[in-house]
């Protein structure tokens, strides 16, 4: 649903390509078979959601977790979550849809060497 909204709103968000906002197709249950033919693939554990290959602000990308309800990132999506912060990505933690939008417009309208603190 947010990569639907995502391909409508780009454009207005001063986007010129969609496929710059991607989902990160890591998790999920998967028999044995599966999993070993992801993880020879390449899929790591701990990875967010969703990807956004956009410079803004202070950040040279932006990576976002996306959860439900009484949902929390595992200890692997935090340390990844942490190393990505340290390397000085944006990364955030939504849990509705009208909240990761915001994140993602929020990070689209940053200035050159802002920050989402400074934003909010």
């Amino acid at each position: 649903m947010i990569i639907k909204w995502w391909s409508l709103a780009h454009r207005g968000l001063g986007i010129k390509d969609e496929r710059l906002l991607f989902h990160v197709p890591n998790g999920g249950k998967r028999n044995f078979r599966e999993a070993c033919r992801f993880k020879a693939q390449g899929v790591r554990a701990g990875v967010c959601d969703l990807i956004l290959l956009i410079p803004r602000g202070r950040y040279p990308a932006m990576l976002l977790e996306l959860k439900v309800g009484k949902n929390k990132p595992t200890a692997e999506q935090r340390s990844f979550m942490a190393i990505c912060a340290e390397a000085g990505y944006y990364v955030d933690v939504s849990w509705d849809w009208n909240n990761a939008t915001d994140i993602l417009k929020r990070y689209c309208e940053l200035s050159r060497g802002g920050s989402m603190e400074e934003k909010s």
